[in-house]
């Protein structure tokens, strides 16, 4: 019967990752390396992200100003019982002149990079669907 519940409790729909959820993220890490290969510690913040179905894009709310409203267009999705794996297209250009930015998410962690001209940013956050 334990073996039953287990199983439903997987195949349930809420435990599956689909277009138009929403995550919330909390930083873990925020580093910003410079040309020199100096190591600053970044502010962490928490923020939300979407999956839209009809752009096919991880969108940004409101926070982290770095990405604060920005549309990354996914090139690869798998989806699982605990989750779903996804990479986007590198996307240019941003609030702070001109960037390249890409995201990588798996089983709850938001993997990110910017690189900027004389340095990059890398930020690792755990997220919730909800």
């Amino acid at each position: 019967m334990k073996k039953l519940l287990l199983a439903l409790t997987f195949l349930s729909p809420f435990s599956f990752a689909d277009w138009g959820d929403v995550y919330y993220c909390q930083m873990i890490t925020h580093k910003m390396i410079n040309d020199d290969g100096t190591v600053y510690t970044v502010v962490l913040e928490n923020f939300k992200f979407n999956m839209d179905e009809q752009s096919q894009s991880m969108v940004f709310g409101s926070v982290p100003l770095m990405w604060k409203k920005r549309m990354f267009p996914v090139v690869s999705l798998e989806q699982f019982a605990n989750g779903m794996i996804f990479k986007t297209k590198s996307r240019v250009g941003g609030p702070y002149g001109s960037f390249k930015s890409t995201f990588n998410y798996n089983k709850g962690k938001l993997f990110g990079t910017a690189f900027v001209g004389d340095g990059l940013f890398a930020v690792v956050a755990d997220c919730d669907k909800f």
